[in-house]
């Protein structure tokens, strides 16, 4: 009885097949893709639902493969893929694929379908090569760039990455400019580990053709300069960083130092800095000009400017350099005990602590990532703000 029940059902699902299949073969002629009726997709669930793999797979097998049957299959391999079960979405678009009578208007469909089983099973190589062939597919080709970036960025091939971006980029109504002006990054940081400098800016100058507001070219072009000894033209390049994202001058202002350093020219670097207080009050650029001050002036200056700017804005990292700079000149031993205990407590609470955020899903850590390492979104990590950060 049992037995009977299932063929009975499978009959029933062969009809829903059929069904769909003539909505699938309305959409090829009409171009519309409207949206399945309730009632078959509520008899699909029932089918995958209820009944054990067993008796789907004979259902599969069963199946005949016309053109009315198309969309059936192609909606059980999506089903498949989505749960999971990539091996036998893979079968079910494989089966598609050697199939002679498949119409030609579905051809491009089964191996998009097949290309993101191989995506799912981890199969890049697989994946890649029905990409590239879809290539130049009127319904299929902007998605498949789309996959095929996305395929050479996991394998951090990128050279081929910014090849094929630049293609889907040129797509109407794609903007990836963010992300190719990264990949060009990349392949800079790759020459300047080679020590080719010159072929590294020629990059950097195409990221910042991407996106001139891509803070990382600038600041590796800054390195290079400072690697060739040209101290100068890094400050130039360094001081554009606050107009392409304030948030970013703490990356910078290190470098500066440096450039400072080997120019002679730490009054400059403060001024600098002090101009830059009046738009980023970051604990980063307090910091930057506190130090200038004890290398200069001395430890009393620096600490009568940071006493009078953490009246104004409050931050950890500003109080725990103050009790440094008190601790110099602190004398008796309730003084240094107190600076000390003190001095613990900024240390324990900035421990650990992460410095940076991703704006997109949230992803927190010390270390700045141009690309999200949760979300995969690229320059969307920031450093964080407030009290305990920026």
């Amino acid at each position: 009885m049992d037995t009977f029940v299932q063929w009975l059902m499978l009959a029933v699902a062969i009809g829903v097949g059929w069904l769909l299949g003539y909505t699938a073969k309305k959409k090829a002629y009409s171009g519309v893709d409207p949206a399945l009726p309730s009632n078959l997709k509520d008899r699909l669930k029932i089918l995958f639902d209820t009944y054990s793999e067993e008796v789907i797979d004979s259902f599969v097998q069963s199946l005949e493969v016309t053109s009315e049957t198309v969309g059936m299959h192609l909606s059980i391999g999506s089903h498949f893929r989505k749960n999971g079960e990539v091996e036998k979405a893979i079968l079910v678009h494989q089966n598609l694929m050697s199939r002679p009578e498949v119409p030609k208007s579905y051809a491009d469909e089964v191996m998009f379908e097949l290309a993101r089983d191989y995506m799912a099973a981890g199969l890049l190589d697989r994946a890649e090569s029905l990409f590239l062939q879809l290539n130049e597919s009127r319904s299929f080709g902007s998605k498949s760039l789309k996959w095929l970036v996305d395929i050479y960025q996991q394998e951090r091939d990128w050279d081929r990455a910014l090849e094929y971006g630049v293609r889907y980029h040129a797509q109407k109504g794609v903007d990836i400019s963010v992300m190719l002006a990264h990949f060009a990054c990349e392949l800079a940081e790759k020459l300047v580990e080679q020590h080719h400098y010159w072929d590294a800016r020629n990059k950097l100058r195409e990221a910042l053709g991407f996106d001139r507001g891509c803070v990382r070219a600038n600041l590796l072009l800054a390195k290079i300069h400072m690697a060739e000894g040209h101290y100068s033209e890094a400050v130039v390049v360094l001081r554009k960083v606050e107009g392409q994202d304030t948030r970013f001058v703490p990356e910078a202002i290190p470098l500066l130092h440096e450039c400072s350093k080997y120019l002679k020219t730490e009054s400059k670097f403060r001024h600098y800095l002090e101009g830059l207080l009046v738009k980023n009050d970051s604990s980063s650029v307090i910091l930057g000009i506190a130090d200038s001050y004890n290398r200069e002036l001395g430890v009393l200056e620096a600490e009568k400017f940071l006493e009078g700017t953490l009246l104004k804005k409050s931050s950890l990292k500003g109080l725990d350099r103050l009790v440094d700079y008190q601790s110099v000149n602190a004398v008796s031993e309730s003084d240094i005990r107190h600076l000390m205990i003190i001095k613990r407590v900024t240390q324990s609470l900035l421990d650990g602590k992460p410095v940076y955020r991703c704006e997109s899903c949230g992803f927190a850590g010390e270390l700045l990532h141009w690309q999200c390492p949760s979300c995969k979104e690229w320059g969307v990590v920031t450093p964080i703000q407030g009290v305990e950060g920026e």
